[in-house]
């Protein structure tokens, strides 16, 4: 069962790791909002995340997860480009709109 937790301003600290903005992150089966009050685009982006990781697998989607990252920013991409072109991104996105 999922389970979300609000208000997590411990999520800063990967705003600076990163790089941009970090609203949300989901680490299978929670959920953690850097906000209080999250917009539904958000919360719906993050359960497409848990949906994948339920049709994939922990192992299977953590892996392709961070190949992807990490082959776009070989490539020169920026830490931001790189994860909007993670195939799990692009389709969570698709889905929450």
């Amino acid at each position: 069962m999922t389970k979300e937790f609000f208000n997590c301003r411990w999520l800063k600290i990967l705003d600076i790791i990163y790089g941009f903005q970090i609203m949300a992150i989901t680490i299978y089966p929670f959920i953690f909002y850097k906000n209080k009050n999250p917009k539904k685009m958000i919360k719906k982006h993050e359960l497409g995340h848990i949906k994948q990781v339920k049709r994939e697998g922990i192992a299977r989607f953590s892996w392709n997860y961070c190949c992807q990252f990490f082959k776009f920013r070989f490539k020169g991409k920026t830490s931001r480009e790189a994860h909007d072109l993670i195939s799990y991104e692009k389709e969570a996105k698709r889905e929450s709109i």
